[in-house]
Formats: C-alpha cells, structure tokens, sequence
C-alpha cells in the first residue's frame, strides 16, 4: 500500500488483538532486523540469542496449541471450539525501509513456503510500500497471498473522520463532511485534525486538505513556535525545523538510529549561522516532543562509570518518514 494507508497500524492491532487472546505474535521492523537468516531474524527479535529457527518456531506453535487448549478446558461437557485453532502471528513492517536488502527479505518470504508447511501454526505476515512489490520475486499462489490496500487506507475517510472529529477526540465541528473530500489518506486525516483541533467549519471557511499543504502548514507551524520559545532573539525568516528536517530525513534514508552528538553534528552546518550549541540541543529536544523523533537510553558501561548516550528513531507516519518516502517514490 502507498504511505499512510494503515499498514503498520493494521499490523499493530492484529498482534495486540492476538496478545489481548492470549495468543503468540510478534512484529518486528524490518529496517531495524538483520535479513540473512530466520534463526538471526527472530533470535534478535526475541532476544533468544542462543537457539535456531526450528526451536523458536516449535516453541511458538506450543503456545498456540496451548491457547487451544485452554480454550478447550472452559467449554461445556461435550461442547466443541467451533473457532479456527490459534496461530502463532510473526509480522515483518515496512520492508521497503530496509534500504538495499531487498533480495534478502524476498528469499526470506519465499521460505515461509516451506516453513508454513513445516509448521502450520505459523503464520508469516509482510508489508511494504506499493513500489517494493515485485510480482516476480513472491512465490505463487497457494500458500501465499498479497492484498493491495487502496489509495484513501485499509477503511474509507468517510467511516472514521466522524470518530476523529468527535468530542472526545479532535472537537471539529463540520457543517457537511463534503468539506474534507480533498482528503486522500488516513496520514492526511491525522495532519487535517491537528491542524484544526477544536474548530467549527462550514462551507465559507476555506479550509486546506491536500497531503503536502498540510504537511506545510504544520512544519510551519511548528516552526513558528520554536521560534517563540527562543523569545525574539532569532528573526521570523529563520527556518530552523524545515533545514533540520531534510537533513535528518537524508540521513534515515540509510540509518535507522542516530546518537545525540552524531545527530547535532549532522545538523551543525546548516544551522550553526543563526542557532548556537544550547539552541540546537533545544531544536532536537523540541523535534523529539512532537513526535518527529523517537529518543530512547544506552547505557556504555565501558570504563568506570555507566555512561547514558541517548539515541533517536524517526516513528511511523512521522513527517521525517513522509519525506523519505517521497524521496524514494518521486
């Protein structure tokens, strides 16, 4: 499917709803996961570091039929599961962010063959971005399957823009729901609602629904309020999170991590004629706070002390994400 269209939220939720049964599931990022091998694939995933393919696969289909049979126990005498019996779910996302294992994730899909049969209570689960799709490299039908998701996402804008725009959620209040026709994605949805949260809208207001607009409205946005939070001491034609943002999204091109005083030497050069070093810290703890990063801890426990570095990812439908699939796709 093409961006935004709710593969990684679709996934998301098949493994929640399958833990919520007590059911084994898995997702795992293909950018972040080693390629070469099923064994090394799920050994990381798992942290298991010390057993093969065969022995994380049997252990998870345990656990599926150990789900049936607890299942089993709760029924009534001479009652039967009239459901379909558990599978173990292992969810591969975004195969096209693993930039230049393309060949290695196909041969990884083309075992499955074997590996559903070896194991039918497993279930292999991929997604990708329409361009990665290569009807040559999948096995034939059968045991395999693909769905293309259309254009607007995996449920229409029309059967949850009323759920964002509710009360409870959003606050906007629309005089027909005719007025966000423009809206092609689900991503687009989400950048429309939070641009104008708690709003009333009717058919004079002109109101912007377009992808990309959007996109602009917010970084502008944003970077206005950087700006402010710096009280005056840059000029209003600095544009601080648009040069940070190209550059960062370069970078994640090929990276799937970056460490702090990594990340402000990447943006440095650009930014170094109108922000000093605390004002850069600030720039990145600022994209970290509205979601355009994700920051998480290592520990280095080389020499006497443990020394925390931070790190950062780009998430899902981030902005940063957006502009790389652009990149690839134009």
């Amino acid at each position: 499917g093409d961006p935004g269209t709710g593969k990684t939220h679709g996934l998301a939720n098949c493994v929640e709803l399958h833990l919520a049964e007590n059911s084994p599931a898995i997702i795992i990022q293909a950018k972040n996961s080693p390629s070469n091998d099923w064994t090394e694939i799920l050994s990381v995933s798992l942290g298991i570091y010390n057993w093969g393919k065969d022995e994380i696969l049997s252990a998870l289909e345990t656990l599926a039929i150990k789900r049936d049979i607890q299942k089993a126990s709760i029924l009534n005498t001479g009652a039967e599961i009239d459901s379909e019996s558990t599978k173990a779910l292992i969810c591969i996302d975004g195969l096209e962010e693993a930039v230049g294992k393309e060949k290695d994730w196909y041969a990884r899909i083309r075992e499955c063959e074997q590996l559903t049969v070896d194991y039918p209570r497993v279930r292999f689960i991929f997604s990708a971005r329409r361009y990665f799709y290569n009807s040559d490299e999948v096995p034939g039908r059968g045991v395999y399957d693909d769905i293309s998701l259309p254009r607007e996402g995996d449920v229409s804008i029309e059967q949850v823009a009323p759920q964002y725009f509710s009360k409870g959620h959003y606050n906007i209040q629309l005089s027909s729901l005719s007025l966000i026709r423009g809206i092609n994605s689900l991503f687009a949805l989400r950048l429309f609602c939070e641009e104008y949260r708690n709003r009333t809208i009717d058919a004079t207001d002109k109101i912007v629904t377009a992808s990309r607009d959007l996109i602009n409205l917010k970084v502008e946005r944003l970077n206005k309020e950087f700006l402010s939070k710096l009280k005056g001491k840059k000029g209003a034609t600095r544009n601080p999170i648009i040069d940070s943002l190209e550059i960062i999204a370069n970078f994640f091109y090929t990276n799937h991590e970056v460490e702090h005083n990594q990340l402000v030497d990447l943006i440095s050069p650009v930014l170094k004629s109108y922000l000093d070093g605390s004002e850069i810290d600030s720039l990145i703890d600022y994209l970290a706070d509205n979601a355009f990063l994700i920051r998480f801890e290592k520990v280095d426990e080389e020499g006497v002390f443990n020394k925390r570095k931070h790190f950062y990812s780009i998430t899902y439908q981030s902005l940063i994400e957006h502009i790389i699939s652009e990149k690839i796709y134009f």
